[in-house]
């Protein structure tokens, strides 16, 4: 579903998808040594014709409007999945389940 965000700053007010519903989207508490498990489902509706490229080796790129992914900014954890792999595209109607161990010597934050 699209929402309205107002950036405020005087910034006009524009419609996006956000994750959640809200932007920013979900903020995700957890303590160093901690597997943070999480159940992405991509429940954006596809558009037919909204892409850029039909090139399957491109991975979410600006323009590819329906495609997800989930990345954990900040995080020193592994970029191999199921954990971090920002290259990862999860397609309308499909859901992936991440599993991102954070170390016991994670430095504290925000992230």
């Amino acid at each position: 579903d699209w929402i309205e965000v107002d950036p405020g700053f005087g910034g006009q007010p524009f419609q996006t998808r956000a994750l959640g519903g809200s932007v920013p989207g979900p903020t995700i508490l957890l303590s160093p040594g901690t597997v943070l498990r999480v159940r992405f489902r991509n429940l954006l509706k596809e558009q037919p014709g909204s892409y850029k490229t039909s090139d399957p080796g491109r991975f979410n790129q600006y323009g590819d409007a329906d495609q997800a992914n989930l990345h954990f900014h900040g995080g020193h954890v592994s970029s191999v999945l199921p954990a971090d792999d920002t290259t990862l595209v999860v397609h309308p109607g499909h859901e992936f389940n991440f599993t991102v161990p954070f170390p016991e010597d994670h430095m504290p934050g925000t992230h």
